[in-house]
Order: structure tokens, then sequence, then C-alpha cells
């Protein structure tokens, strides 16, 4: 019934199938950032460095442990982030080495009290190293770093900063879409020009995500000599 959502994946084309002969719509996808899913632990756990196969075989259940983990925390186990991580895996439902918490809170403590487990977090929502309440958070985490999958170009281990969502190395990275169904100009088309705009993509960078759209910056070089501010003169 919804006319617009945004969501972490595009359509599949079963949905795209019904909605065209069930629902007789025909919706409209604008990609607009790139987000990733983050694994973290507690600062205090073993292991910092896991691969690609390490993550799915533990959230699929092909293997008892990834390194030093053994369990996987996620807020609800039909999240975008644990339907995520089944796509990639191939299986068809988290195994038992997958919990459910209710709350990132609950995470927090988890991970802290169980140096065994780590979480799969949106990492817009803890990236902002900027705000009071997660420095202190973020200092008691570390965030594991992660292999691209066997058969693809390797880049080392890599992390879930936007630097490496500029080039697309990052393994765990996510595509962003507003939705539309409505087939026509409205409120939902206004809003996918406003993000996909050159405000619009900046609120995105400063949201710990990774536009779609870079806006050009300009700096200008002055010939003149330097002049060196000392304090105290």
């Amino acid at each position: 019934s919804a006319g617009v959502i945004v969501s972490c994946r595009r359509l599949s084309p079963e949905e795209k199938e019904y909605l065209h002969k069930a629902q007789q719509t025909h919706p409209r996808e604008y990609p607009f950032a790139h987000g990733a899913i983050a694994f973290l632990s507690s600062a205090q756990a073993q292991d910092s460095l896991l691969t690609y196969e390490q993550i799915l075989g533990l959230f699929a259940g092909t293997a008892q442990a990834a390194g030093s983990f053994a369990h996987i925390l996620v807020e609800d186990k039909e999240s975008g982030i644990a339907s995520d991580l089944l796509a990639r895996s191939g299986a068809q439902q988290p195994s038992s080495s997958v919990f459910a918490v209710e709350s990132k809170s609950k995470i927090l403590e988890h991970l802290i009290q169980n140096p065994a487990s780590m979480a799969a977090i949106d990492w817009s929502e803890w990236s902002d190293s900027d705000r009071s309440d997660l420095k202190d958070t973020l200092a008691r985490l570390r965030v594991i770093q992660i292999t691209r999958p066997i058969d693809s170009l390797q880049q080392g281990y890599l992390t879930p900063y936007q630097y490496h969502l500029t080039d697309g190395m990052y393994p765990f990275a996510r595509e962003l879409c507003l939705i539309t169904r409505t087939g026509k100009t409205d409120l939902g088309t206004g809003f996918a020009s406003f993000i996909a705009g050159d405000i619009g993509q900046k609120i995105i960078l400063k949201a710990g995500l990774y536009p779609k759209f870079q806006s050009d910056r300009w700096i200008e070089f002055i010939d003149s000599d330097i002049k060196l501010n000392r304090s105290g003169n």
C-alpha cells in the first residue's frame, strides 16, 4: 500500500513481476547513496581481521566459528542486514550462531561482555565520531577488517569507511534506493530529486554514507607570499 519506500536494495525480479502483473504498477528506482554493513567486536577480542568467507560461513552455519568469533548479533533476523547476508551466503535461514538482540544498546552490552561475539550493524548509525555519546562507545569497540571475496581482486583487509565505499572495494557495501510505485511526478519523485541534488548529497555525506553523485569542489590557489602567524606574535 505504500507509495514510496527507501530501501537498502533494489527490487528483485520476482517483486517487480508481482507489481507489474498483480497490481499493474511499474515502480521506478532512484539510487542515491552507498552504505555498508560493518562488523563490530569488543576491543578485547582476539581477532580484528577476517575473510569474507569466514563471516558468511558462520552466518550460514557451514562453519562453527570465524576466527575467534562464535556468534553474530543482529537487531532483527528479518531485517535488511540479515536478508543481505542470507542472499550472499545462499542459506535459507540464519544459523544457530546468529542471535537477535532487541536494541543497539543491548548489542553494545553483549559485545563488551562477550569478546567471542561480533555484531552486524549499519555503519552509518555508528560512524559519526562527532557525536559525544558515540565517542565513548566506539572507544570500547573495534571495527573488524574484512577481505574481498576470494574470487575477486584482493585489496587486503578493508574497513567500511567512506573512502572504501568510494572505490567500491569494501565487500559488504549496499546501494540505497528510493522506490516509488506511483509512476508519475509527485511528492516522492520530488524528494528523490532533492536527495540526489547538491544539498541532499552533502547531507548524505555527513550521515556517514557515500553519495551517489558527488558535487564539484573548487579550490583556488593564489600566487602570493606565504605568511606564517605564530602564537604570541
